[in-house]
Protein backbone atom coordinates (compact mmCIF):
# COMPACT_ATOMS: atom_id res chain seq x y z
CA UNK A 1 0.00 0.00 0.00
CA UNK A 2 1.43 3.56 -0.63
CA UNK A 3 1.87 6.09 1.50
CA UNK A 4 -0.32 10.07 1.39
CA UNK A 5 3.09 11.63 0.98
CA UNK A 6 4.72 8.85 -2.08
CA UNK A 7 1.57 10.20 -4.23
CA UNK A 8 2.06 13.84 -3.84
CA UNK A 9 3.68 14.44 -7.42
CA UNK A 10 1.33 12.82 -9.27
CA UNK A 11 -2.38 14.44 -9.93
CA UNK A 12 -4.54 11.89 -11.14
CA UNK A 13 -4.80 8.38 -10.04
CA UNK A 14 -6.22 5.92 -12.45
CA UNK A 15 -7.83 2.18 -10.27
CA UNK A 16 -8.78 -0.32 -13.22
CA UNK A 17 -10.98 -3.08 -13.34
CA UNK A 18 -12.03 -2.04 -9.91
CA UNK A 19 -15.24 -4.24 -10.32
CA UNK A 20 -12.92 -7.02 -8.98
CA UNK A 21 -13.02 -5.04 -5.24
CA UNK A 22 -10.23 -6.35 -3.86
CA UNK A 23 -9.13 -4.94 -0.36
CA UNK A 24 -6.15 -3.01 -1.17
CA UNK A 25 -7.85 -0.98 -4.13
CA UNK A 26 -10.83 -0.55 -2.08
CA UNK A 27 -8.61 0.94 0.78
CA UNK A 28 -6.10 2.88 -1.90
CA UNK A 29 -9.23 4.13 -3.24
CA UNK A 30 -10.61 5.31 0.56
CA UNK A 31 -7.03 7.30 1.52
CA UNK A 32 -7.36 8.40 -2.13
CA UNK A 33 -10.95 10.18 -1.10
CA UNK A 34 -9.76 11.16 2.19
CA UNK A 35 -6.23 12.63 1.45
CA UNK A 36 -8.54 14.61 -1.67
CA UNK A 37 -5.48 15.95 -3.39
CA UNK A 38 -6.14 13.93 -6.90
CA UNK A 39 -8.30 13.47 -9.73
CA UNK A 40 -9.55 9.81 -9.95
CA UNK A 41 -10.25 7.53 -12.58
CA UNK A 42 -11.58 4.30 -11.75
CA UNK A 43 -12.67 1.68 -14.45
CA UNK A 44 -14.56 -1.48 -15.10
CA UNK A 45 -17.15 -3.12 -17.34
CA UNK A 46 -19.17 -4.18 -15.01
CA UNK A 47 -20.09 -2.19 -11.86
CA UNK A 48 -22.62 -0.31 -10.18
CA UNK A 49 -21.42 2.89 -11.77
CA UNK A 50 -23.69 5.51 -10.16
CA UNK A 51 -23.10 4.36 -6.26
CA UNK A 52 -19.50 4.71 -7.15
CA UNK A 53 -19.68 8.49 -8.63
CA UNK A 54 -21.93 9.49 -5.65
CA UNK A 55 -18.76 7.85 -3.01
CA UNK A 56 -16.30 10.01 -4.72
CA UNK A 57 -18.92 12.86 -6.17
CA UNK A 58 -17.83 12.41 -9.36
CA UNK A 59 -19.54 11.49 -13.29
CA UNK A 60 -20.20 8.39 -14.74
CA UNK A 61 -18.44 8.11 -18.83
CA UNK A 62 -19.85 5.10 -20.67
CA UNK A 63 -17.68 4.00 -23.22
CA UNK A 64 -18.93 1.61 -25.82
CA UNK A 65 -15.96 -0.07 -27.56
CA UNK A 66 -16.88 -2.79 -30.52
CA UNK A 67 -18.02 -6.06 -29.17
CA UNK A 68 -19.01 -8.88 -31.44
CA UNK A 69 -21.37 -11.32 -30.98
CA UNK A 70 -21.84 -14.07 -28.27
CA UNK A 71 -24.31 -16.91 -28.42
CA UNK A 72 -24.83 -18.10 -24.78
CA UNK A 73 -25.94 -22.04 -24.15
CA UNK A 74 -25.71 -23.92 -21.46
CA UNK A 75 -25.73 -27.97 -21.51
CA UNK A 76 -27.85 -28.51 -18.30
CA UNK A 77 -31.82 -29.13 -19.56
CA UNK A 78 -32.74 -28.13 -15.67
CA UNK A 79 -32.88 -24.58 -15.83
CA UNK A 80 -31.71 -23.93 -11.79
CA UNK A 81 -28.83 -26.37 -11.81
CA UNK A 82 -25.94 -24.77 -9.92
CA UNK A 83 -22.31 -25.39 -11.01
CA UNK A 84 -20.88 -28.05 -9.37
CA UNK A 85 -17.56 -29.97 -9.11
CA UNK A 86 -19.37 -33.11 -9.94
CA UNK A 87 -17.41 -35.32 -12.32
CA UNK A 88 -15.94 -31.69 -14.32
CA UNK A 89 -12.99 -33.28 -15.53
CA UNK A 90 -15.16 -35.38 -17.64
CA UNK A 91 -17.76 -32.40 -18.08
CA UNK A 92 -15.33 -30.34 -19.41
CA UNK A 93 -13.44 -32.74 -21.67
CA UNK A 94 -16.75 -33.62 -23.59
CA UNK A 95 -17.53 -29.95 -23.97
CA UNK A 96 -14.28 -28.98 -25.85
CA UNK A 97 -14.06 -32.26 -27.96
CA UNK A 98 -17.61 -31.37 -29.23
CA UNK A 99 -16.25 -27.52 -29.82
CA UNK A 100 -13.38 -28.97 -31.55
CA UNK A 101 -15.40 -31.16 -34.03
CA UNK A 102 -18.29 -28.39 -34.56
CA UNK A 103 -16.07 -25.61 -35.10
CA UNK A 104 -13.12 -23.31 -35.07
CA UNK A 105 -10.61 -21.13 -33.54
CA UNK A 106 -9.33 -21.53 -29.76
CA UNK A 107 -11.04 -22.51 -26.63
CA UNK A 108 -10.74 -20.75 -23.31
CA UNK A 109 -11.90 -22.88 -20.06
CA UNK A 110 -12.98 -21.25 -17.00
CA UNK A 111 -11.72 -23.59 -13.84
CA UNK A 112 -11.52 -23.48 -10.31
CA UNK A 113 -8.03 -24.14 -9.72
CA UNK A 114 -4.53 -25.57 -10.37
CA UNK A 115 -5.86 -29.08 -9.36
CA UNK A 116 -8.92 -28.97 -11.59
CA UNK A 117 -6.63 -27.19 -14.22
CA UNK A 118 -4.47 -30.20 -14.08
CA UNK A 119 -7.35 -32.81 -14.28
CA UNK A 120 -8.79 -31.79 -17.53
CA UNK A 121 -4.70 -31.33 -18.73
CA UNK A 122 -4.09 -34.65 -18.01
CA UNK A 123 -8.31 -35.78 -19.87
CA UNK A 124 -6.83 -33.85 -23.15
CA UNK A 125 -3.39 -35.22 -23.52
CA UNK A 126 -4.41 -37.58 -26.40
CA UNK A 127 -6.02 -35.24 -28.70
CA UNK A 128 -3.73 -34.90 -32.03
CA UNK A 129 -2.46 -31.23 -32.90
CA UNK A 130 -3.82 -29.54 -29.86
CA UNK A 131 -1.65 -27.47 -27.84
CA UNK A 132 -3.46 -27.74 -23.99
CA UNK A 133 -1.99 -24.29 -22.40
CA UNK A 134 -2.78 -23.98 -18.42
CA UNK A 135 -2.97 -20.57 -17.27
CA UNK A 136 -3.11 -19.39 -13.93
CA UNK A 137 -1.25 -17.52 -10.62
CA UNK A 138 1.78 -19.31 -10.98
CA UNK A 139 2.84 -20.69 -14.41
CA UNK A 140 6.23 -20.11 -15.62
CA UNK A 141 6.60 -16.64 -18.41
CA UNK A 142 7.08 -19.35 -21.31
CA UNK A 143 3.54 -20.97 -20.30
CA UNK A 144 2.14 -17.26 -20.23
CA UNK A 145 3.30 -16.17 -23.39
CA UNK A 146 1.73 -19.59 -24.82
CA UNK A 147 -1.45 -19.33 -23.52
CA UNK A 148 -1.94 -15.72 -24.09
CA UNK A 149 -0.45 -15.25 -27.67
CA UNK A 150 -1.71 -17.47 -30.72
CA UNK A 151 -0.31 -20.19 -31.64
CA UNK A 152 0.36 -22.42 -35.24
CA UNK A 153 -1.92 -24.56 -33.84
CA UNK A 154 -5.44 -24.85 -32.24
CA UNK A 155 -5.14 -24.02 -28.31
CA UNK A 156 -7.24 -24.93 -25.55
CA UNK A 157 -6.39 -22.25 -22.57
CA UNK A 158 -7.40 -23.66 -19.60
CA UNK A 159 -7.54 -20.76 -17.11
CA UNK A 160 -8.48 -19.82 -13.71
CA UNK A 161 -10.47 -16.36 -13.22
CA UNK A 162 -7.10 -14.48 -13.67
CA UNK A 163 -8.15 -14.81 -17.17
CA UNK A 164 -11.51 -12.64 -16.67
CA UNK A 165 -10.41 -9.55 -17.36
CA UNK A 166 -6.86 -8.32 -16.72
CA UNK A 167 -5.53 -10.51 -19.76
CA UNK A 168 -6.59 -10.46 -23.21
CA UNK A 169 -6.05 -14.00 -24.96
CA UNK A 170 -5.80 -13.91 -28.54
CA UNK A 171 -7.80 -15.87 -31.32
CA UNK A 172 -10.57 -16.87 -28.83
CA UNK A 173 -13.80 -17.88 -30.12
CA UNK A 174 -15.69 -20.11 -27.25
CA UNK A 175 -15.77 -20.11 -24.08
CA UNK A 176 -16.35 -22.85 -21.90
CA UNK A 177 -17.47 -21.54 -18.56
CA UNK A 178 -17.63 -24.11 -15.27
CA UNK A 179 -19.32 -21.53 -13.38
CA UNK A 180 -17.02 -22.46 -10.05
CA UNK A 181 -14.23 -20.43 -8.42
CA UNK A 182 -12.08 -20.46 -5.82
CA UNK A 183 -13.03 -17.79 -3.28
CA UNK A 184 -11.40 -15.97 0.08
CA UNK A 185 -13.39 -16.01 3.12
CA UNK A 186 -13.13 -15.69 6.55
CA UNK A 187 -13.72 -18.34 8.93
CA UNK A 188 -12.65 -18.12 12.50
CA UNK A 189 -10.91 -15.32 12.06
CA UNK A 190 -8.87 -15.66 9.36
CA UNK A 191 -8.73 -15.79 5.34
CA UNK A 192 -8.91 -19.39 3.75
CA UNK A 193 -10.33 -20.16 -0.04
CA UNK A 194 -13.18 -22.15 -0.44
CA UNK A 195 -14.66 -23.40 -3.93
CA UNK A 196 -18.16 -21.81 -4.51
CA UNK A 197 -20.04 -20.60 -7.66
CA UNK A 198 -19.48 -17.55 -9.24
CA UNK A 199 -21.57 -14.23 -9.66
CA UNK A 200 -23.82 -12.69 -12.11
CA UNK A 201 -21.38 -10.29 -13.15
CA UNK A 202 -18.20 -12.77 -13.57
CA UNK A 203 -20.21 -14.97 -15.49
CA UNK A 204 -20.79 -11.94 -17.97
CA UNK A 205 -17.13 -11.10 -18.11
CA UNK A 206 -16.14 -14.86 -18.40
CA UNK A 207 -18.59 -14.77 -21.78
CA UNK A 208 -17.26 -11.53 -23.11
CA UNK A 209 -13.46 -13.18 -23.38
CA UNK A 210 -15.05 -14.74 -26.70
CA UNK A 211 -16.26 -11.98 -28.17
CA UNK A 212 -13.25 -9.84 -28.74
CA UNK A 213 -11.53 -10.69 -32.06
CA UNK A 214 -14.95 -12.04 -33.84
CA UNK A 215 -18.45 -13.92 -32.91
CA UNK A 216 -18.20 -16.01 -30.54
CA UNK A 217 -20.05 -19.05 -28.57
CA UNK A 218 -20.11 -19.03 -24.14
CA UNK A 219 -20.53 -22.56 -22.91
CA UNK A 220 -21.45 -22.68 -19.28
CA UNK A 221 -22.09 -25.78 -17.41
CA UNK A 222 -24.93 -25.24 -15.47
CA UNK A 223 -28.58 -24.28 -15.74
CA UNK A 224 -29.89 -21.57 -17.45
CA UNK A 225 -31.66 -19.55 -14.12
CA UNK A 226 -29.09 -21.01 -11.78
CA UNK A 227 -29.03 -18.63 -8.75
CA UNK A 228 -26.22 -16.92 -8.72
CA UNK A 229 -25.52 -13.43 -6.49
CA UNK A 230 -25.44 -11.04 -8.36
CA UNK A 231 -21.76 -9.50 -7.44
CA UNK A 232 -19.22 -11.15 -6.24
CA UNK A 233 -18.87 -9.91 -2.54
CA UNK A 234 -15.96 -6.90 -1.78
CA UNK A 235 -12.69 -8.77 -0.13
CA UNK A 236 -13.26 -6.46 2.81
CA UNK A 237 -16.85 -7.61 3.75
CA UNK A 238 -15.25 -11.79 3.59
CA UNK A 239 -11.84 -11.46 4.01
CA UNK A 240 -10.16 -11.48 7.67
CA UNK A 241 -9.50 -7.55 8.45
CA UNK A 242 -6.26 -7.98 9.91
CA UNK A 243 -4.06 -7.75 6.58
CA UNK A 244 -6.39 -4.01 5.75
CA UNK A 245 -5.74 -2.84 8.94
CA UNK A 246 -2.11 -2.93 9.27
CA UNK A 247 -1.52 -1.33 5.71
CA UNK A 248 -4.08 1.61 6.63
CA UNK A 249 -1.81 1.99 9.77
CA UNK A 250 1.51 1.59 8.21
CA UNK A 251 -0.03 4.60 5.74
CA UNK A 252 -0.75 6.97 8.43
CA UNK A 253 -4.45 6.11 8.51
CA UNK A 254 -6.92 4.43 10.77
CA UNK A 255 -9.15 2.10 9.02
CA UNK A 256 -11.82 2.60 11.32
CA UNK A 257 -12.06 6.53 10.68
CA UNK A 258 -11.98 6.19 6.91
CA UNK A 259 -15.19 6.55 4.25
CA UNK A 260 -15.16 3.45 2.59
CA UNK A 261 -17.66 2.42 -0.26
CA UNK A 262 -19.57 -0.09 2.39
CA UNK A 263 -19.05 -0.22 6.39
CA UNK A 264 -16.77 -2.75 7.75
CA UNK A 265 -18.48 -5.89 9.50
CA UNK A 266 -17.99 -5.13 13.29
CA UNK A 267 -17.12 -8.51 14.47
CA UNK A 268 -14.31 -8.88 11.61
CA UNK A 269 -12.90 -5.12 12.68
CA UNK A 270 -13.21 -6.43 16.52
CA UNK A 271 -11.28 -9.49 15.73
CA UNK A 272 -8.60 -7.88 13.75
CA UNK A 273 -7.60 -4.84 15.98
CA UNK A 274 -7.79 -6.80 19.07
CA UNK A 275 -5.28 -9.54 17.70
CA UNK A 276 -3.22 -6.70 16.32
CA UNK A 277 -3.37 -4.77 19.45
CA UNK A 278 -2.11 -7.84 21.11
CA UNK A 279 0.99 -8.50 18.60
CA UNK A 280 1.60 -4.90 19.35
CA UNK A 281 1.01 -3.77 15.51
CA UNK A 282 -1.30 -0.94 16.40
CA UNK A 283 -2.09 1.01 19.10
CA UNK A 284 -5.99 1.84 21.03
CA UNK A 285 -6.24 4.33 18.22
CA UNK A 286 -5.21 2.14 15.35
CA UNK A 287 -1.85 3.91 14.56
CA UNK A 288 1.24 1.81 14.07
CA UNK A 289 3.16 1.45 16.28
CA UNK A 290 7.25 1.23 15.50
CA UNK A 291 7.16 -2.56 15.84
CA UNK A 292 4.26 -3.04 13.25
CA UNK A 293 6.22 -0.66 11.30
CA UNK A 294 9.39 -2.41 10.78
CA UNK A 295 6.84 -5.75 9.49
CA UNK A 296 6.15 -3.73 6.70
CA UNK A 297 9.06 -4.55 4.18
CA UNK A 298 8.62 -8.17 4.84
CA UNK A 299 6.60 -10.06 2.35
CA UNK A 300 4.17 -11.99 4.34
CA UNK A 301 0.72 -11.81 6.89
CA UNK A 302 1.18 -9.59 9.64
CA UNK A 303 0.75 -12.91 11.94
CA UNK A 304 3.69 -14.74 10.32
CA UNK A 305 6.13 -11.15 10.08
CA UNK A 306 5.72 -11.02 13.86
CA UNK A 307 6.44 -14.50 14.55
CA UNK A 308 10.03 -13.84 12.37
CA UNK A 309 10.75 -10.99 14.25
CA UNK A 310 10.46 -12.77 17.38
CA UNK A 311 13.73 -14.92 16.66
CA UNK A 312 16.54 -13.76 18.80
CA UNK A 313 18.93 -15.39 17.10
CA UNK A 314 20.07 -15.42 13.46
CA UNK A 315 20.02 -19.56 13.20
CA UNK A 316 16.47 -19.25 14.64
CA UNK A 317 15.36 -15.99 12.59
CA UNK A 318 17.05 -18.19 9.31
CA UNK A 319 14.74 -20.93 10.31
CA UNK A 320 11.39 -19.09 10.92
CA UNK A 321 12.06 -17.44 7.28
CA UNK A 322 12.02 -20.46 5.41
CA UNK A 323 9.21 -21.98 7.28
CA UNK A 324 6.82 -18.76 7.37
CA UNK A 325 7.99 -18.96 3.55
CA UNK A 326 6.68 -22.92 2.96
CA UNK A 327 3.52 -21.54 4.74
CA UNK A 328 3.00 -18.12 2.81
CA UNK A 329 2.59 -20.14 -0.34
CA UNK A 330 -0.95 -20.75 -2.45
CA UNK A 331 -0.54 -24.24 -2.05
CA UNK A 332 0.92 -27.29 -0.38
CA UNK A 333 4.43 -27.62 -0.88
CA UNK A 334 4.59 -31.46 -0.31
CA UNK A 335 2.47 -34.25 -0.55
CA UNK A 336 3.79 -37.93 1.00
CA UNK A 337 4.14 -40.92 -0.75
CA UNK A 338 1.96 -43.92 -0.19
CA UNK A 339 4.48 -46.50 0.03
CA UNK A 340 5.46 -47.98 3.31
CA UNK A 341 9.29 -48.76 3.06
CA UNK A 342 9.52 -45.03 1.77
CA UNK A 343 7.58 -43.60 4.75
CA UNK A 344 10.01 -45.59 7.28
CA UNK A 345 13.35 -44.72 5.07
CA UNK A 346 11.73 -40.87 5.87
CA UNK A 347 11.14 -41.43 9.26
CA UNK A 348 14.80 -42.53 10.10
CA UNK A 349 15.34 -39.12 8.33
CA UNK A 350 13.22 -36.97 10.23
CA UNK A 351 13.01 -39.15 13.27
CA UNK A 352 10.81 -36.45 14.80
CA UNK A 353 7.94 -36.67 12.05
CA UNK A 354 7.92 -32.77 12.43
CA UNK A 355 5.91 -31.18 9.37
CA UNK A 356 8.01 -27.73 10.34
CA UNK A 357 11.34 -29.23 9.91
CA UNK A 358 10.25 -30.44 6.58
CA UNK A 359 9.13 -27.35 5.05
CA UNK A 360 12.40 -26.20 6.25
CA UNK A 361 14.76 -28.50 4.59
CA UNK A 362 12.77 -28.50 1.29
CA UNK A 363 12.76 -24.97 1.36
CA UNK A 364 16.84 -25.27 1.70
CA UNK A 365 16.63 -27.58 -1.57
CA UNK A 366 17.04 -31.11 0.59
CA UNK A 367 15.59 -33.86 -0.95
CA UNK A 368 13.73 -36.28 1.69
CA UNK A 369 12.63 -39.76 0.79
CA UNK A 370 9.08 -40.16 0.34
CA UNK A 371 8.32 -36.88 0.13
CA UNK A 372 6.41 -35.70 -3.01
CA UNK A 373 7.02 -31.67 -3.83
CA UNK A 374 5.48 -29.61 -6.14
CA UNK A 375 8.05 -27.62 -7.85
CA UNK A 376 6.55 -24.47 -8.60
CA UNK A 377 5.16 -24.78 -5.27
CA UNK A 378 8.51 -24.90 -3.90
CA UNK A 379 9.95 -22.10 -6.37
CA UNK A 380 7.76 -19.93 -4.96
CA UNK A 381 8.68 -20.81 -1.65
CA UNK A 382 12.19 -20.28 -1.84
CA UNK A 383 11.82 -16.92 -3.78
CA UNK A 384 9.79 -15.28 -0.83
CA UNK A 385 12.63 -16.95 1.70
CA UNK A 386 15.06 -15.19 -0.46
CA UNK A 387 13.33 -11.87 -0.65
CA UNK A 388 12.59 -11.92 3.15
CA UNK A 389 16.54 -13.23 3.91
CA UNK A 390 17.69 -10.19 1.40
CA UNK A 391 15.22 -7.55 4.13
CA UNK A 392 16.55 -9.45 7.30
CA UNK A 393 20.25 -8.98 6.05
CA UNK A 394 20.88 -13.03 6.43
CA UNK A 395 22.68 -15.49 4.51
CA UNK A 396 21.46 -17.03 1.96
CA UNK A 397 19.19 -20.34 1.00
CA UNK A 398 22.94 -21.78 -0.16
CA UNK A 399 24.74 -21.11 3.21
CA UNK A 400 21.83 -21.12 5.47
CA UNK A 401 22.71 -21.82 9.42
CA UNK A 402 22.16 -24.77 11.21
CA UNK A 403 19.25 -24.33 13.80
CA UNK A 404 18.29 -26.39 16.96
CA UNK A 405 14.66 -27.36 15.97
CA UNK A 406 13.68 -27.96 19.58
CA UNK A 407 14.62 -24.03 19.87
CA UNK A 408 12.76 -22.75 17.17
CA UNK A 409 9.61 -24.61 18.75
CA UNK A 410 10.00 -23.17 21.94
CA UNK A 411 10.25 -19.84 20.40
CA UNK A 412 7.83 -20.18 18.42
CA UNK A 413 5.21 -20.81 20.97
CA UNK A 414 6.24 -18.85 23.43
CA UNK A 415 6.34 -15.48 21.44
CA UNK A 416 2.69 -16.54 19.87
CA UNK A 417 1.84 -16.93 23.88
CA UNK A 418 3.31 -13.93 24.52
CA UNK A 419 1.88 -11.90 21.44
CA UNK A 420 -1.41 -12.89 21.92
CA UNK A 421 -2.13 -14.15 25.38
Amino acid sequence: MVCRQSLDEFDVVVIDEFHERRWDTDLLLAMLKTHSKHRLVLTSATMNSHALAKYVSGDVIAASGRQFEVVISHVESEARTLPNAKNLEQRVSHAIRQELDWGDGDILVFLPGRKEISQCQSMLSGIEDLLVAPLHASVSDEERDVAIHSQPQRKVVLATNVAETSLTIDNVVCVIDSGLERRTVQRNGRTTLVLTHISKASAKQRAGRAGRVRDGRCIRLYGKDAALESVTPPELQRESLIEPMVAAAQSDFSIETLELLEPLPEKSLAIAKDTLLQMGVVDKAGCVTDHGRSLSPLPLEAFYADLVSRMETKALKEAMVDLTAGLSVYSSLYSLSSNPDKHEALNKEEPRCCDAAIVIRLVRGEQLPGVIVDESVLKEAQGISAQMRECLQLPQLEVASRYEPLSLSNRWLNGHHKACS
